[in-house]
């Protein structure tokens, strides 16, 4: 250790020692860990993906011991997406995140995110649960039914292409609606666990709407538990207050 002309501590590697970390409380343990690993956004590929997380990647290779506390609750604690978004992973010839994890991390997993809307003009066929095309992932490429541990799965609408902004862009009233439907009704069905499904969406689009009214039908009829964000759950209470002001006729308010 020596001082600079601030007179300041300077470090140099032979002052570090090592650190007992296993030793800390359990209670320590977690909230620190807490603090490293979870993610604020959906986890999903991304190409600085390795680059936005030094730290968390570099806790896996510490140890055997630290990398299987570490993978419990870095796959236990972040939601991961199911299908990619981005444009350099958006085909039929790339595999997903989930296709590309072991079996091991997938049992991990306790929530999962559906993200509806890339694609919406020409729905992407290979968004699909049990796909062919990959040949070398085999029927259930996605792993879904791995996923036991899986009770949560959140489903974001980005766009409901019914509405009338989207009239002469779209090729068909009903193609996206049945496309989502069809794929969410897959996901349900092949997770084991799950237990509610919690919708999100940007503010154009409408609860009310073909898309949104299709997607919780479908749920509900699975007998699944619907649970609504913040803004959705506005929008329902605000059609509840004009349905009793005989102001509002919409299926929503119930």
């Amino acid at each position: 250790m020596v001082m600079s002309d601030e007179g300041s501590k300077e470090f140099k590697d032979e002052d570090v020692t090592d650190f007992r970390f296993f030793e800390l409380p359990s209670e320590l343990r977690l909230k620190i860990l807490s603090l490293i690993i979870e993610s604020h956004v959906t986890i999903d590929l991304q190409p600085n993906m390795h680059r936005n997380a030094p730290d968390r990647l570099n806790l896996f290779l510490t140890s055997k011991r630290m990398h299987a506390v570490v993978a419990g609750f870095f796959f236990g604690s972040n939601t991961f997406r199911i299908f990619p978004t981005h444009g350099r992973y958006f085909g039929p010839k790339v595999a997903p995140l989930l296709a590309r994890l072991p079996t091991k991390y997938r049992e991990m997993m306790t929530s999962l995110e559906l993200r509806l809307g890339p694609g919406w003009g020409n729905p992407p066929d290979w968004w699909k649960v049990h796909n062919t095309n990959l040949r070398d992932y085999g029927d259930d490429w996605l792993g879904l039914g791995d996923m036991k541990d899986v009770n949560r799965l959140m489903v974001f609408v980005e766009v409901d292409p019914n509405q009338d902004v989207f009239k002469t862009f779209r090729r068909s009233r009903v193609s996206f609606t049945k496309f989502s439907r069809s794929l969410l009704r897959d996901i349900m069905f092949t997770l084991p666990g799950l237990t509610h499904v919690a919708f999100d969406a940007w503010p154009s689009v409408k609860l009310d709407g073909v898309l949104m009214c299709a997607m919780m039908e479908e749920t509900q009829r699975k007998g699944i538990e619907v649970h609504l964000s913040r803004e959705l759950e506005m929008q329902r209470k605000y059609a509840s207050y004009q349905l009793q002001r005989g102001q509002f006729d919409t299926t929503l308010a119930v």
